[in-house]
């Protein structure tokens, strides 16, 4: 696999060129759009502070920010962490005017197919539609629901810690390892033990 930079909008993007000349953009620095998406897509409590994830996309080597585009224009991101083991995969918006596509399906399955090693991410418990419709989502695109108890901790002091389950693209891995898998998460991508 061979990477290089190159700059459009005045944003620094490293596109990673893979077989079949199938273009993967890993911002650096999240666009307008995406930073706007960020905002809309999540409530404060489900999101870092607009700026201290700007931040983090320029800082953090284990962050991504992966912003797709349809047709030329903005369709979305998706932000994970790459550990030892696993991948997880925080956010994935896709832009409203492109939902009910088949767009975020089609570019979760990429991602999925593309990361090396299971995927894991969390979603709300399942008493709402919305959340019965998103774990169905992710359900058809390779992921299990797992039983392991798990609690998100707060982005912020100020917040309270929620309640979700984990979802994963490899049962097994996270039954086997589930301790190491949640305490990764909570000290990397959510400071527990830092604050």
């Amino acid at each position: 696999m061979k990477a290089r930079a190159v700059t459009d909008n005045q944003f620094p993007i490293l596109y990673l060129i893979i077989p079949l000349n199938f273009l993967l953009p890993i911002v650096m620095s999240p666009s307008p759009a995406a930073q706007q998406l960020y905002l809309d897509a999540f409530p404060r409590y489900e999101r870092r502070d607009l700026d201290a994830w700007v931040a983090m996309a320029d800082t953090d080597g284990l962050f991504c920010i992966e912003e797709r585009q349809w047709q030329g224009q903005f369709a979305g991101f998706l932000t994970y962490w790459t550990f030892p083991g696993f991948t997880y995969v925080e956010h994935f918006a896709t832009a409203p005017a492109l939902r009910g596509h088949g767009l975020g399906g089609k570019w979760l399955d990429d991602f999925v197919a593309l990361t090396p090693q299971p995927v894991v991410l969390e979603v709300e418990p399942n008493d709402t539609p919305m959340a019965r419709r998103r774990i169905a989502f992710y359900e058809r695109h390779g992921f299990h629901l797992s039983e392991v108890p798990y609690v998100q901790p707060a982005y912020r002091r100020e917040d309270q810690p929620c309640p979700l389950y984990l979802m994963t693209t490899d049962h097994q891995y996270l039954s086997a390892h589930a301790d190491a898998v949640i305490r990764q998460i909570h000290t990397a991508v959510y400071g527990v033990g830092s604050r």
